[in-house]
């Protein structure tokens, strides 16, 4: 199934990051993530990297059993992030009718300039 048919009620929370490469920046990343979800339990809160480079990255080290085995601290679902549009239609498909977007980036340069062209 591809589509929900039921509604969910509650708004889902989309942080919308730049993203890393550097193993070793993942638990900054990990500890907004986990400050959302600490801060509203009832909502679906999902990570997007606006950075195709930064993504197709990871996307490459899931397949390297051998990064994965050295770097225990970074979670599956890291290696497999989607982009904002990715997410926001997962979300969607699930049956969220309601989605927040927090961007993280720092600057207003492409991606942040993307992220606001979405709304």
């Amino acid at each position: 199934m591809t589509h929900s048919t039921i509604e969910n009620k509650q708004p889902a929370i989309v942080i919308a990051s730049f993203g890393t490469t550097y193993p070793g920046a993942v638990d900054s990343l990990l500890a907004i993530m986990h400050d959302f979800e600490v801060a509203h339990p009832e909502n679906p809160v999902r990570m997007a990297f606006t950075s195709n480079i930064i993504r197709k990255k990871w996307h490459m080290r899931a397949e390297n059993n051998e990064f994965c085995r050295s770097h225990p601290h970074v979670p599956r679902f890291f290696y497999r992030i989607k982009n904002l549009l990715g997410t926001l239609a997962d979300l969607q498909d699930q049956g969220h009718k309601t989605i927040v977007v927090q961007p993280t980036h720092l600057t207003h340069g492409e991606e942040f300039e993307d992220v606001k062209a979405y709304h």
